[in-house]
């Protein structure tokens, strides 16, 4: 397993979204890992989210997202067919879900959590390989730090 391009330690990381943006997504796309990215500034209930993941995913119109358990499925094939040991789940603007679906946003950072450490280094799983899988949260504020 190669290592992640970006000096991570933890599954889940805050960034502020412009050094995102500027820096690691270039590093990310340099590195040829799977990157999927969610933007979810306009996010204010569970519906918007899974419609801003079904996006980000690349699903078409009929192919819509209702539970967590179909997003984590979705997110589990994705990766199987993509050939890179490394990627990166990403909730872009994350600072504007924080008020009005603070729950929501709780609850998709532990399904990401929990996919990062299923498919991780060591897994006990049925994942075909180990893939190193890290949880970004992009926003702006003293939360999101450099």
């Amino acid at each position: 397993m190669t290592s992640f391009p970006l000096a991570l330690t933890d599954l889940t990381t805050l960034v502020d979204d412009r050094i995102y943006e500027s820096q690691w997504r270039p590093q990310l796309d340099r590195a040829g890992v799977y990157l999927l990215e969610i933007d979810v500034r306009h996010v204010s209930r569970r519906e918007d989210f899974f419609d801003c993941a079904a996006t980000g995913l690349g699903l078409g119109p009929d192919e819509r997202l209702r539970k967590w358990s179909g997003l984590e499925d979705r997110i589990w094939g994705a990766l199987a067919e993509h050939p890179a040991d490394s990627g990166a789940l990403v909730l872009r603007h994350a600072d504007a879900m924080a008020g009005p679906a603070l729950g929501d946003l709780l609850q998709a950072v532990g399904v990401f959590t929990d996919l990062a450490k299923a498919v991780g280094p060591g897994h006990e799983g049925s994942f075909p390989r180990d893939v190193q899988l890290f949880v970004i949260l992009t926003g702006s504020g003293d939360s999101f730090p450099p």
